[in-house]
C-alpha cells in the first residue's frame, strides 16, 4: 500500500457540459477501492482551482483522475486521466498537468502536485509533508497616555432686545 498526498490545484477544461451558465466541477481521486474527492468550484467553469489536499492509500499501481461537473440530479463527466503510482513514488513525487479524455478524445488537464509519504504510522502520514509553525508571539500591547486637558465652556452670547 502506498500513501499519497494528492492536490487538485487547477485546470483546463475543452468540454463544456453546461449549455447555460458555467460548470460546476470537481475532482475524484480512485486508487484500488479508495476514493477521494475535492470541494465543488461553483461556477468553475472551463478553468476551475480547488484548494483540497487529499491523503489517499493506494492499493492498486494506477491513480485515476476524474473531472464531474456537479448538476442538480446527476453529475455530468467531463473526462478522466491516469498516473502510475510506482513511477511518483519513484520520482519522489509528481507536479505536472494530467491530461484527461473522453470517449478518445482529449477533454482538458489537470494540473496535479503528488507527494508519497512513507511511514508506518497515522502521524508519519501527516507529519512528513505537513510543516511544523511555531505559534506566533502575542502582540505586544500598546498603551496610549490619557490627555487631561481642561474642559472649555461655551461662552453665551445675548443680545439686548430693541424697544421701540
Amino acid at each position: 500500500m502506498t500513501k499519497l498526498i494528492v492536490e487538485p490545484k487547477t485546470a483546463r477544461l475543452f468540454r463544456d457540459t453546461d449549455t447555460f451558465g458555467k460548470m460546476d466541477p470537481y475532482v475524484t481521486l480512485n486508487c484500488g477501492s479508495e476514493k477521494k474527492k475535492t470541494k465543488t468550484h461553483h461556477s468553475g467553469g472551463k478553468n476551475p482551482s480547488w484548494t483540497d489536499c487529499l491523503n489517499i492509500k493506494c492499493t492498486d499501481t494506477t491513480l485515476t483522475i476524474t473531472v464531474w461537473d456537479e448538476d442538480v440530479g446527476s453529475d455530468d463527466f467531463v473526462g478522466c486521466g491516469t498516473v502510475d503510482v510506482s513511477s511518483v513514488v519513484a520520482s519522489g513525487g509528481y507536479k505536472d498537468w494530467i491530461k484527461i479524455y473522453h470517449k478518445g478524445k482529449e477533454a482538458g488537464e489537470v494540473y496535479l502536485e503528488i507527494t508519497p509519504v512513507s511511514g508506518k504510522t497515522k502521524d508519519a502520514f501527516y507529519s512528513s509533508t505537513m510543516p511544523m509553525y511555531a505559534p506566533a508571539p502575542a502582540p505586544t500591547p500598546t498603551y496610549t497616555t490619557p490627555s487631561y486637558a481642561a474642559p472649555t465652556y461655551a461662552t453665551p452670547s445675548y443680545t439686548t432686545p430693541a424697544y421701540t
